[in-house]
C-alpha cells in the first residue's frame, strides 16, 4: 500500500522573494535546526550545505576542510526568487518550496 501523505507550512518573512530564496539557501546552515532528531549522524555534523542548481545537492557536511559528509537531497527545480524542490536521496520525500511575493515581504510556502 502507498502511503501519500503531504503536508503544508506557510511563513511571511519581510523581505522580497528572492531575498528569502538566497537566504533559504546560501545561509541553509543558519536556519537548519541542529540535533539527532534532524541530522542523520548529529555527533560529526559541522554544516548543512545546499548546492545551487538542478542537480545540486543537499549535504550534511562532516568534514568541513574535504566536503565530506552525507548526500540528503538532489534539487530538482531551482527558480531563484520562485521555486525550490528537491528529491531525498534516502527515501522517497519530495519538498517544493514556493516563494510568493506578498504585501509586506514574502510568503514561503512549504
Amino acid at each position: 500500500m502507498t502511503d501519500n501523505r503531504s503536508r503544508t507550512s506557510r511563513v511571511e518573512v519581510a523581505v522580497d522573494p528572492l531575498t528569502a530564496f538566497m537566504a533559504f539557501t546560501d545561509e541553509l546552515d543558519l536556519w537548519w535546526v541542529r540535533g539527532p532528531i534532524n541530522a542523520y549522524d548529529s555527533g560529526r555534523l559541522v554544516a548543512m550545505r545546499c548546492e545551487p542548481g538542478v542537480g545540486g545537492r543537499i549535504l550534511e557536511v562532516y568534514d568541513a576542510d574535504t566536503g565530506d559528509g552525507l548526500e540528503l537531497a538532489r534539487i530538482t527545480d531551482w527558480e531563484p526568487g520562485r521555486h525550490l524542490a528537491w528529491q531525498s536521496s534516502l527515501d522517497d520525500v519530495r519538498i517544493d518550496v514556493r516563494f510568493e511575493a506578498s504585501p509586506t515581504g514574502t510568503l514561503v510556502v512549504h
